[in-house]
């Protein structure tokens, strides 16, 4: 059975919450391909897109746990790690021909995501969430370098004015 987006996997941070609901349609996408036995090129391409995408999302969340020093992050970013390898040998196996896709090694991506977003991702946005209520932001931004965070600037009154200039605000939730 294919992995499906749930509400419970959010971490009300939209970017984030937005990249991995196509994680999740990727992996959804590559289990059907095994299912209905489609080539194994195309089936190869799926599984480098994957892997691909899988990086790019998450080198966001490093970036957001980074900026907003996140106290777990080694250890999240390590799960992290841990994912990318095991899907890279997946990769290098498929590649050679001593071991084809197969649903028991996309349940094992499946399970892995579905658990990790349950687990050190709630962890994750829980802080995120508390980071910003506690220290005035009110979102995050998205630039050339990854989010960042958009705090108001005060005015002479000390009231929130403005936005820092060039910030594009992406927000929490969804």
């Amino acid at each position: 059975m294919a992995l499906e987006w749930k509400d419970e996997f959010s971490v009300n941070v939209r970017e984030v919450d937005l990249q991995r609901r196509k994680l999740v349609e990727m992996v959804s996408e590559l289990d059907k391909g095994i299912r209905t036995g489609r080539d194994e090129e195309a089936l190869a391409r799926s599984l480098a897109g994957v892997t691909q995408y899988a990086r790019y999302h998450f080198a966001t969340e490093e970036r957001l746990m980074a900026q907003s020093r996140y106290p777990d992050a080694g250890k999240h970013v390590e799960e992290h790690q841990r994912l990318i390898n095991v899907v890279e040998e997946f990769n290098a196996t498929f590649k050679r021909g001593s071991a084809g896709l197969n649903t028991d090694s996309v349940g094992f991506l499946e399970n892995w995501l579905a658990k990790h977003m349950l687990d050190a991702d709630k962890r994750m946005g829980k802080y995120l969430s508390a980071a910003c209520a506690a220290s005035g932001w009110i979102g995050w931004s998205w630039q050339g370098d990854g989010l960042n965070f958009v705090t108001a600037l005060p005015d002479k009154r000390g009231r929130p004015d403005h936005l820092g200039a060039g910030m594009v605000f992406v927000g929490l939730g969804g």
